[in-house]
């Protein structure tokens, strides 16, 4: 840290700022936030800003002691030494700025699955035409479905078109509640299988809607992971958004799928114009290709003899005839 302090005398001296390091701040904070923040949530707001967006993520776990004391490494390397607030004060701006909802918190839970921690993010609204969410775990930017922190329960799809009109609002209920339980123990399975233990996975069922942990597990093998359940928890802590590999993996399946709907595209149209020349007469088919030749010849400049033009162009002409005259 390039700062000296005589806390006797309540003294400090900065020896200067290291350039280029920086962390982007949204103009916003300046240009509307600075008359209406108090001093203590001003500290905590550059504080979460430093830990989040200064390190390319758009939300991080935060404690309290850290927002007040900072945050020092299992080797002793001071990283920083926090706002100099005390917790009671750190709780105070902390409340202050979600009720002007500047800042968002949720619960997580930390990469053992033992204790629940606090994830803290800006209120970043949705971004303009061209425009993204800061960052993503792994500097890729993310894809349109990512961009932004999950709102909303997926776990309670309307179940209207499931079920008859007959059947009484208890059934729908315990049919609901059957098909939720299910749903559960498959997704806790799943958890366990891959490396997490059951209490951790209820509890993780229980934060996150299934589409969420679903859509993260999918992830997963595009991460190489050390230890997949403890960044399977991150991941989820900080909605990762999809992984660069697994975009390319897309992207080339989607550029394959589209390449089978083209070749099929092509045998539709082939069978279509052979069924129709089947249809037709020997003299209108001769008719045909004595049009197709005249066509080939006009177009390429009369350069070319007839007796010199191949039968596969002159079919390729006759092909495009049928389709625009049949």
């Amino acid at each position: 840290m390039s700062s000296k302090k005589d806390r006797s005398k309540g003294l400090f001296y900065f020896t200067g700022f290291v350039c280029p390091t920086t962390t982007p701040v949204p103009d916003q904070l300046f240009d509307i936030l600075l008359p209406v923040l108090k001093e203590a949530e001003l500290k905590v707001l550059l504080y979460i800003i430093r830990r989040t967006f200064g390190f390319k993520k758009n939300s991080d776990a935060i404690s309290l002691n850290q927002i007040s004391n900072g945050i020092k490494t299992k080797g002793g390397k001071i990283l920083d030494y926090g706002t100099g607030l005390d917790r009671r004060s750190v709780m105070r701006a902390c409340k202050g700025l979600l009720e002007k909802n500047i800042i968002k918190l949720k619960k997580g839970v930390n990469e053992d699955g033992v204790n629940q921690i606090n994830i803290y993010s800006l209120n970043i609204i949705e971004p303009r035409v061209g425009e993204n969410y800061p960052y993503s775990s792994d500097q890729n930017v993310p894809t349109e479905e990512e961009n932004f922190p999950y709102r909303g329960d997926l776990k309670n799809p309307t179940l209207e078109e499931n079920f008859p009109a007959q059947q009484t609002d208890k059934q729908i209920n315990s049919l609901q509640q059957t098909d939720k339980q299910q749903d559960k123990e498959d997704l806790v399975a799943l958890l366990i299988k891959i490396g997490i233990s059951k209490k951790v996975a209820e509890r993780l069922h229980n934060i996150y809607p299934t589409e969420i942990i679903m859509k993260q597990i999918k992830y997963l093998p595009f991460r190489r992971a050390e230890n997949p359940p403890a960044l399977l928890i991150k991941a989820l802590n900080e909605d990762w958004p999809a992984p660069a590999e697994y975009l390319k993996q897309q992207a080339k399946q989607e550029i394959q799928k589209q390449k089978i709907k083209e070749v099929e595209k092509l045998r539709i149209e082939k069978e279509k114009i052979q069924h129709l020349k089947n249809s037709l007469s020997a003299e209108k088919i001769e008719e045909l290709k004595t049009k197709a030749l005249q066509l080939c010849l006009e177009e390429s400049g009369n350069l070319f003899n007839s007796k010199d033009i191949p039968d596969i162009i002159i079919n390729a002409y006759l092909n495009e005839i049928i389709k625009k005259e049949f």
